[in-house]
């Protein structure tokens, strides 16, 4: 099993997760500003890390954050 994982959301990388000391869970690093507020959180697996910044992405508003305007 690999330690680290993209997180592909929408064609656009929302970060990566990397494997917890001793293995248990995973840590989201947040690629793009629109999913910092993840940024930091654990998740039991890469899937449920995927299904937050999906979740993030359904919020209103939170599609244009981290775009130039």
């Amino acid at each position: 099993m690999a330690d680290a994982y993209a997180i592909v959301v929408d064609d656009v990388t929302a970060g990566l997760v990397v494997r917890r000391d001793r293995g248990r869970g995973f840590h989201f690093h947040a690629s793009e500003r629109r999913f910092f507020p993840i940024d930091g959180l654990a998740f039991s697996t890469p899937r449920a890390a995927e299904r937050a910044a999906r979740r993030l992405l359904a919020v209103p508003g939170t599609a244009r954050l981290g775009r130039a305007a």
